[in-house]
């Protein structure tokens, strides 16, 4: 079979690629639908004419059915106070609008490590990793490598073993074993 030839791809990558893809091919898309039964049209033992998907707001028909729900469709809460806040996001789209800003990314994965990294990237940023663990242990290794350039490069801090207990719209409070701190802070990510 020989040698696959895979490339690793970041996750901003990867949504720029689908998001020109949609715009190139004319794919419709609908977002802000929550997928709530789908139901074949099936007659018989033979291949029938396709699905009915009912979703919040609509009924569709399709001849084709493709489920990708991903592991980010509902983004598993820290349940802290302020989680609701409007500066507090569960993903990270366009890293170029934040600039100058104070930002905390929570979390220890692959998405967490790449959307720190890509904000840390943006002028003026100044970004904080909160994760509960001693070290990352999940992630790729060249990711492992970009986080360590970045940290030695003091475009990023990593606040190991700790956990946010409140989230305010100019700060964040978390505990590290002892007394819970409080740092100045604009956004807060939240890769859990």
């Amino acid at each position: 079979y020989g040698k696959l030839n895979v490339r690793e791809v970041t996750k901003v990558d990867l949504i720029g690629t689908w998001e020109e893809i949609v715009r190139t091919s004319g794919l419709e898309g609908a977002t802000g639908e929550t997928v709530t039964a789908v139901r074949s049209l099936e007659s018989g033992g033979g291949a029938g004419p396709g699905f009915v998907v009912t979703t919040s707001s609509r009924e569709l028909r399709t001849r084709r059915l493709v489920l990708a729900i991903g592991r980010r469709g509902v983004p598993r809460k820290l349940g802290v106070p302020g989680e609701d806040l409007p500066t507090v996001a569960y993903s990270l789209r366009e890293p170029e609008s934040f600039q100058g800003d104070r930002i905390v990314v929570v979390g220890g994965g692959d998405s967490a490590v790449e959307a720190a990294l890509a904000l840390a990237e943006q002028p003026g940023n100044q970004v904080r990793m909160s994760y509960r663990g001693e070290a990352f242990r999940r992630i790729k290794p060249k990711n492992h490598q970009r986080v360590e350039e970045a940290v030695s490069a003091g475009g990023l801090d990593i606040l190991w073993s700790t956990n946010l207990v409140r989230i305010e719209a100019d700060s964040i409070t978390y505990r590290n074993g002892g007394p819970p701190e409080t740092l100045p802070n604009d956004y807060t990510f939240i890769f859990a």
